[in-house]
């Protein structure tokens, strides 16, 4: 699982998140991840978005400065993935 950060800040002090399997995927794998808020607030409330190697490959949300990245790794087994291209404030 792949997050980044794309693009400038907004007028809203938001930026826009971008998470994506990574290109070498197969079409079949599927992976779970989740947005975990500053405010310990998860997106989307219940579950996660599903992502595979086939369609959707990415999902893109609008967050705020603090928000982190879940990948699920088993089940109840969630790891934080590096988000790139975030300020060194984050």
């Amino acid at each position: 699982m792949e997050a980044r950060l794309v693009g400038p800040r907004s007028v809203l002090n938001s930026y826009l998140l971008e998470i994506r399997v990574p290109d070498t995927c197969p079409s079949g794998q599927e992976r779970l991840a989740r947005i975990i808020t500053g405010g310990g607030g998860r997106i989307p409330p219940i579950g996660y978005f599903r992502l595979s190697g086939g369609y959707p490959r990415k999902v893109t949300y609008w967050v705020f400065p603090g928000a982190a990245v879940q990948d699920r790794a088993a089940p109840n087994v969630w790891n934080t993935v590096p988000l790139k291209g975030a300020p060194a404030w984050w």
